[in-house]
């Protein structure tokens, strides 16, 4: 080519176009373009910085060896004078040999190819790992789909990743359904281990006036961990009587292969709701199974309009920015104008109404199991928690009733594990004191009585201890109450479960977002409360 033989530079190059590429550099890894513009200038600053070659590098060379010979001939002629003259041949000898010393060059800076970063090759590995980081960001952040297709994301990822290439609403829709089947996978198997599984449910009506039913599971697992899951938050298409209720929850449980296992249903006091859980066949427990801190704020509010009636006083009801909150009463949202005597009520009405808030501030946690005549299952939980087994707030006879009814249920659980062996380790005895005193576990273990005497002799512990770590230690020694402890200390206290996940909605169906499809508001709940598994 022509512009081969008119510049020295093309022999370390080629030319396509506007750009050149340099021969010497690996084009092979992303195709760097060494020198934009194709300008013989910039190519050959290019060769002299990264290479260290130029165009004069040979002639350089001989010019330096010149200076070399030059500067030893002129050191010959300074040894050969005379001693007397030694400093002024010295000094014209340096004089000399700094005119044959070449300049000091000067530094510059080293070449950084701009396009480097911009022309990477984003890989199809690269790009699918950050599809499913951008995936699981949406969900843990409850972000709309829109996201990945924003102007400010594709700006943000143009810094982070030049050539990735954005994903679009539906790509990321698809991978956020395959976590969505990763996630539920994952709580089918621990399902399916859990012996017992107790269920939270409640239903909701979204912004766009669309009805839905959440159903919440809660088990203890094999390392006495309390688990909860959010299994569905789907929309419900006809009323809510009892037998759509009933015909909800039936699916659901089916779905997720737990119809054999769910020992209990906790929800509000509706009516319908109460009597839809009655019609469910296979549920042990129906008898006083509804969220205790509803049952709360529902008996102080009808105490206030019992008191209301009785001092013939106008029928009001309490402030409160959300009924399903029971915690959220709050007058500051209102401006009142408060005279002193008004205040030193409200100083009166704080104290007074400190234990509700305790209370329910104590029910709004994850971890909080039943702790309460036909005995319930609060009563039966609160023997089998031994921080309340001596049931100092029950009556004597319902305290006779309660031991009554855990004896049976231990010998019921006898029978149907008649086989179970428990095997205790050989141990070598060191003596015959050891032999005759040893603390080795009653080989009559397995007898109901007297495991049910032995846990009855047990002293109560403080009121904070940790229940299910007790009885992970205790395993062992009570091998047919702890089933029934696992059972009935899974049972939470109340709805909060089902609760929570409302708020989630709030923030996925907002008045920007209120026609998402039911099935993409069910997906998004389902990640974000379960975004642990993600």
């Amino acid at each position: 080519m022509n512009y081969r033989s008119k510049n020295w530079v093309w022999q370390y190059g080629k030319r396509q176009g506007d750009k050149a590429f340099c021969d010497l550099c690996d084009d092979n890894s992303n195709k760097v373009f060494c020198c934009a513009g194709g300008s013989t200038g910039s190519f050959g600053r290019h060769l002299k910085l990264i290479h260290n070659i130029s165009k004069n590098t040979q002639n350089q060379s001989d010019n330096n060896l010149h200076e070399v010979e030059e500067c030893n001939i002129v050191d010959g002629l300074t040894q050969c004078s005379s001693s007397s003259s030694t400093s002024l041949l010295n000094t014209d000898c340096s004089s000399s040999s700094s005119e044959f010393r070449e300049p000091p060059r000067k530094q510059r800076r080293t070449y950084i190819d701009k396009n480097f970063e911009k022309n990477r090759i984003c890989s199809s590995e690269r790009t699918e790992e950050i599809h499913q980081a951008l995936a699981k960001m949406i969900a843990i952040n409850q972000m709309p789909l829109s996201f990945c297709s924003s102007s400010g994301f594709k700006q943000f990822m143009s810094i982070v990743e030049p050539n990735y290439i954005i994903c679009k609403e539906g790509a990321i829709k698809q991978r956020l359904k395959g976590l969505k089947s990763s996630a539920e996978n994952l709580i089918k198997k621990e399902l399916k281990d859990a012996k017992s599984v107790s269920c939270t449910s409640d239903c909701w009506l979204s912004i766009a006036q669309e009805s839905y039913i959440t159903v919440a599971a809660h088990f203890i697992d094999d390392q006495w961990f309390l688990k909860s899951y959010t299994l569905t938050t789907h929309k419900l298409e006809n009323r809510h009587t009892a037998s759509n209720l009933s015909d909800q929850l039936e699916i659901t449980f089916n779905k997720w292969e737990i119809d054999q296992k769910v020992t209990a249903v906790v929800t509000d006091n509706a009516k319908n709701v109460l009597n839809a859980i009655n019609l469910l066949d296979n549920i042990t427990e129906k008898n006083d199974i509804t969220c205790t801190a509803h049952t709360l704020q529902t008996c102080s509010s009808q105490y206030l309009k019992d008191k209301q009636e009785q001092l013939d006083m106008s029928t009001e009801s309490l402030i409160q920015s959300c009924k399903s909150r029971w915690n959220s009463i709050s007058a500051m949202a209102h401006k009142f104008e408060v005279s002193e005597h008004q205040w030193t009520n409200v100083e009166t009405l704080i104290k007074l109404l400190k234990p509700l808030q305790i209370m329910t501030t104590v029910f709004s946690g994850e971890n909080i199991v039943q702790v309460q005549c036909d005995v319930s299952a609060r009563q039966i939980a609160s023997f089998l928690d031994p921080g309340f087994k001596d049931l100092e707030h029950e009556t004597v006879d319902a305290r006779e009733e309660i031991r009554s009814r855990v004896k049976h249920l231990i010998n019921e659980m006898a029978e149907i594990n008649c086989d179970v062996q428990i095997k205790t380790p050989v141990t070598k005895h060191h003596g015959v004191l050891e032999f005759l005193f040893g603390d080795e576990i009653n080989c009559n273990i397995v007898d109901s009585d007297i495991q049910y005497q032995n846990y009855l002799a047990e002293p109560q512990l403080k009121f904070d201890f940790d229940a299910l770590e007790w009885w992970k230690t205790h395993t062992s020694k009570y091998p047919l109450i702890v089933a029934l402890a696992m059972k009935y200390l899974g049972i939470p206290a109340t709805s909060v479960s089902s609760e929570r996940c409302f708020s989630t909605a709030g923030n996925i169906v907002t008045a920007k977002r209120s026609c998402l499809a039911p099935e993409t508001v069910n997906m998004m709940i389902f990640l974000y409360q379960n975004k642990q598994l993600l």
